[in-house]
């Protein structure tokens, strides 16, 4: 498809307002009529198309597609394909959409959660596509859930995320990950973040308190402590709970917490040492019998680290 390749590649020029080309000649969708061109192109097998479906994958991390893509009944269009032909390449292209797109395209990919939570337990589904879907899914609920926390607002949409998602099957669900033991990394890493994008909702606070979620979390940290990605997202899920009330204690009651928090304020990545000290500040400025252990723990580390 040398025409549609052509087209996508200018597109990608004027949106990057590359020399010789006029990034005001254009409205949103002339920009992106290259994109259109990969959509029609690609017709009924993304894999005929390898180089533009990358493209076409890559292009979704910008906000312009994503709004691109909000225009009309698009996205609609392309998220009932995807679920009606469980297409992992195109589920990749959701998947950037909803994470560039924000609580635009989440509130409106999350209408359809009972489409994609039955892809999500159909036996057919094979562990790439999984880990897509639940991707999305997590990018999802945790667009809607920090632009709650931000505004608190229920959603450009209308609609807040506990009327977009059944909570029960969701949590069961992410048992089933979580504790199933065979699930790849990739998955359980997607699990994680659905976990946390949840876990700061109060409306959601006594259900996850009521699994076994928040101490599979305590768990995987140790059976994952080399992986400094899975770390930093189950360090930032232990600080969703512990904006809560139940998640907090439930959190707390696993005596290994702290320890690890503490060891974390050692780790060679930036990022997860400042997400385990800010969970060390919540839990030394709201739990009055915990403080004197996290300083004294925390002064061992500085004087290890200074040693």
């Amino acid at each position: 498809c040398p025409g549609a390749l052509q087209r996508l590649y200018e597109s990608i020029m004027r949106a990057m307002g590359a020399s010789g080309s006029n990034p005001n000649a254009q409205g949103t969708e002339g920009v992106f009529a290259g994109f259109a061109g990969v959509l029609s192109a690609a017709g009924g097998d993304l894999r005929s198309i390898p180089e533009l479906i990358a493209l076409a994958v890559n292009l979704g991390h910008n906000r312009r597609t994503a709004e691109w893509f909000s225009q009309g009944e698009k996205l609609e269009r392309l998220l009932k394909r995807s679920i009606a032909t469980a297409d992992e390449l195109a589920w990749k292209l959701l998947h950037n959409l909803v994470v560039s797109g924000g609580e635009e395209v989440a509130s409106r990919v999350l209408v359809h959660t009972r489409g994609v939570m039955n892809l999500l337990q159909s036996p057919n589904t094979g562990p790439e596509l999984f880990s897509e879907v639940l991707g999305t899914l997590a990018a999802g609920c945790d667009a809607m859930t920090s632009s709650s926390s931000d505004d608190q607002s229920a959603g450009s949409s209308g609609r807040g995320l506990a009327q977009l998602i059944v909570v029960e099957d969701v949590l069961s669900l992410l048992q089933a990950c979580l504790t199933s033991g065979n699930l790849e990394d990739d998955a359980m890493l997607e699990a994680v973040i659905l976990l946390g994008a949840l876990a700061g909702s109060p409306e959601y606070d006594a259900a996850i308190a009521d699994t076994e979620l928040v101490s599979r979390l305590v768990e995987l940290i140790a059976l994952k402590r080399a992986d400094d990605e899975f770390v930093l997202q189950v360090c930032w899920a232990f600080s969703k709970c512990l904006m809560q009330p139940a998640t907090t204690a439930v959190l707390l009651s696993q005596q290994a917490v702290v320890p690890y928090l503490v060891d974390l304020m050692q780790d060679n990545n930036l990022a997860v040492r400042k997400v385990a000290g800010g969970c060390l500040d919540v839990i030394m400025d709201s739990q009055d019998s915990m403080a004197g252990m996290c300083t004294a723990s925390r002064s061992i580390c500085r004087a290890g680290m200074s040693g």
